[in-house]
């Protein structure tokens, strides 16, 4: 069962699948999207796409399914493509360690003009390198976890 969808493009106002998709992630509910029209979204490169799977699950890598497009995101925030099957490819203490290292950049402050952690002061805090597809993981699931506390708080 899918949870939610999250989609950005590339182009404000891009048309696919009966909808209008703005430059800022839109959730929509899970069964909004049919299978086809699933496919169909995943496989345009002007789309970012997060699917969370699961009944009433927060984010988490084991429960993501995210597409990115180079030519989905702003020139400033372009990284190497993330399919689906790359999502969980980490181990999970080293998915775990580069949330924790995003949280902690944006904690001290050191985001990018999207409000994404720097991928600097994350290398800082990891001593090790860290990628733009890393970065834009754990900013990912840092977005979908506060839309579901907000989303929860809204529900009580």
């Amino acid at each position: 069962m899918l949870n939610s969808i999250k989609i950005r493009s590339s182009q404000e106002g891009f048309r696919r699948c009966g909808e209008f998709h703005s430059k800022n992630f839109v959730t929509w509910p899970g069964e909004r999207f049919n299978e086809k029209e699933l496919e169909l979204l995943l496989a345009e490169p002007k789309l970012s796409v997060i699917i969370t799977q699961g009944v009433n699950q927060s984010p988490t890598k084991e429960n993501v399914i995210e597409k990115t497009s180079n030519n989905s995101l702003p020139e400033s925030e372009k990284s190497a493509s993330v399919d689906k099957d790359s999502v969980s490819s980490q181990p999970p203490d080293m998915a775990q360690e580069i949330l924790e290292a995003a949280r902690r950049a944006i904690a001290d402050g050191n985001t990018i003009k999207s409000g994404a952690p720097d991928i600097k002061a994350m290398e800082q805090i990891l001593d090790r390198n860290v990628d733009a597809a890393e970065r834009d993981q754990a900013w990912d699931l840092i977005q979908t976890e506060a839309e579901t506390k907000t989303q929860d708080k809204v529900e009580e």
